[in-house]
């Protein structure tokens, strides 16, 4: 594994370098010596957290012009693997929160990623998905009951969500529904966690 790495690293410009020496500092240093300790007492990692807030790392995957590292997808794999080495519940969820920058960079107007970017680089907010439902599963054909509808005061979310891994420490839920009868796809409403 190490040797990959090095073969990886040494294909990268020094930017994205960098990002992966921070993410190994991190990871083999004090993410590592957390886990175990975070494990035993069944709780979410916040320190780390806040660690990935300080270094910079939650604004990895927001595009560069909007001031993040806007980093490939080779150096997100590394910088991953390094976080999940030192702590894997700290890597599957910033696995999740860096899944809906990439949703958000794919279909989010420009005001909406300006806004949600801005909170990522600069105040470090956390952004979870809230996708499961009970007996639904992306195993199979991957049917949303959740739905928007619409009532006299705009627009209701209607539906029940299992669980969702990021729910502690995030300030978004980006929520997959089903539109109106009349619409085909699905919208992915947001939430900030102060809205109740």
């Amino acid at each position: 594994m190490a040797a990959v790495a090095e073969l990886l690293r040494s294909h990268m410009p020094a930017d994205q370098r960098d990002w992966l020496d921070l993410a190994q500092t991190l990871g083999q240093g004090k993410l590592r010596e957390r886990a175990a300790r975070m494990d035993e007492e069944n709780r979410f990692p916040f320190e780390n957290y806040d660690d990935l807030r300080q270094s910079g790392l939650l604004g990895l995957t927001v595009p560069k012009e909007y001031g993040g590292g806007g980093v490939d997808s080779v150096t997100y794999v590394g910088v991953l693997t390094e976080i999940t080495q030192g702590c894997t519940s700290t890597g599957l969820t910033f696995n999740m929160h860096c899944a809906i920058i990439d949703f958000l960079s794919q279909i989010a107007s420009p005001n909406q990623k300006k806004k949600y970017f801005h909170e990522v680089v600069d105040e470090g907010a956390v952004l979870a998905s809230i996708t499961s439902e009970p007996a639904s599963s992306f195993r199979d054909v991957f049917r949303v009951k959740t739905q928007i509808v619409q009532d006299d005061d705009g627009y209701r979310l209607n539906g029940t969500k299992a669980w969702c891994s990021l729910s502690t420490a995030a300030r978004y839920y980006f929520t997959w529904s089903r539109l109106p009868v009349k619409c085909d796809g699905s919208l992915r409403p947001t939430r900030h966690r102060d809205t109740g």
